[in-house]
């Protein structure tokens, strides 16, 4: 056989040698060791330190500029609403707000499933991925706290959220009046706090006897000082920065302000609000605290119009589970 007939032969053939393997890839910049680790390198991005607290968009896609427009938009248009707030608009001497938010985008519940889609709220706020609305239902059947969504338990709720997520979390009672600045600290701190409450229909806090008990998600606070109250110096050496709209409205900082040296400004119910998000609106809600406190003291009784048999309720009813309660969990 000749060598130019090599190759005609199957048995014999000759082939070509591997190429060389590509060269390896450069070493990774600063800056995309930041973006593909978990915890970002101290002052890699030019924005390390936020002037709001704790965002979580639950969309990846989002970034951290559009958030924190969307955040501020949203808050001033509730802000707006508030009459106090309107009240004052005209004059020359405003009082001074103080304001503390996390940012959670907004769902819609499908069903009697208040409680479970604040519980997705809640793991988004706690920055946690892996659970819906669906799975966490799933988990709340399996352990018999719940037939089509219904949350009538605090204690199930905060067990529910406790399995389900990696966080810890404490069950308060007695009335939100009793833990005024427990839940202002939470708030500031950015952790989820979860309220019942009846919802009129507007599904702003209301009093019908638990007959239209709902579920919230508290995700921050707004504190009116009156002007002859107001130090703009100390304001700001307690962690506030000062709006570039509004030049009365303060935002905390992530410095964390001193809840402790705010307790003067926490005596007045009525100059107390918090912002909320439930599923039944799109809308970020803003209540005064002393509103919502009525409205979960109330929950003495199940609706008369429900057949309880569709549901799932505690020992001792309504009233028992969701009267005077709230959940506050950590990371």
């Amino acid at each position: 056989m000749t060598y130019e007939n090599l190759n005609d032969d199957p048995s014999r053939q000759m082939f070509a040698p591997p190429p060389p393997p590509p060269p390896e890839p450069p070493p990774p910049t600063l800056l995309n060791k930041c973006q593909n680790e978990s915890t970002p390198l101290k002052g890699c991005l030019p924005d390390s330190k936020p002037t709001w607290k704790r965002i979580s968009s639950g969309d990846d896609s989002k970034n951290y500029t559009d958030v924190k427009e969307t955040l501020r938009k949203e808050m001033y248009y509730a802000i707006k609403k508030l009459p106090k707030w309107r009240k004052e608009e005209d004059l020359e001497e405003k009082s001074v707000w103080l304001s503390s938010i996390s940012y959670v985008t907004p769902l819609i519940q499908e069903g009697p499933t208040c409680g479970l889609v604040v519980l997705e709220l809640a793991m988004r706020l706690l920055q946690q991925k892996g659970e819906n609305v669906n799975s966490i239902f799933e988990k709340a059947r399996e352990n018999c706290f719940t037939l089509q969504g219904e949350m009538f338990s605090a204690q199930n709720m905060l067990d529910l959220a406790t399995s389900v997520f990696k966080c810890s979390g404490e069950l308060l009672s007695g009335g939100l009046r009793k833990h005024k600045e427990e839940l202002t600290t939470a708030l500031q701190r950015g952790e989820p706090v979860l309220v019942p409450y009846d919802a009129d229909a507007n599904h702003e806090p209301t009093c019908k006897r638990g007959h239209k008990a709902h579920w919230t998600l508290l995700t921050g606070y707004l504190v009116r000082i009156p002007n002859i109250h107001a130090d703009i110096e100390h304001i700001k050496y307690l962690g506030y920065s000062q709006d570039p709209v509004y030049p009365n409205l303060f935002h905390a900082t992530s410095a964390k302000p001193e809840i402790q040296r705010l307790k003067f400004f926490l005596g007045c119910e009525e100059d107390l609000f918090v912002f909320a998000r439930q599923g039944k609106s799109r809308h970020l809600g803003l209540w005064c605290f002393s509103s919502l406190s009525e409205s979960n003291d109330n929950l003495v009784e199940f609706s008369p119009s429900r057949d309880d048999n569709d549901y799932v309720l505690p020992p001792g009813g309504v009233k028992e589970g969701l009267c005077g309660k709230a959940v506050i969990l950590q990371p």
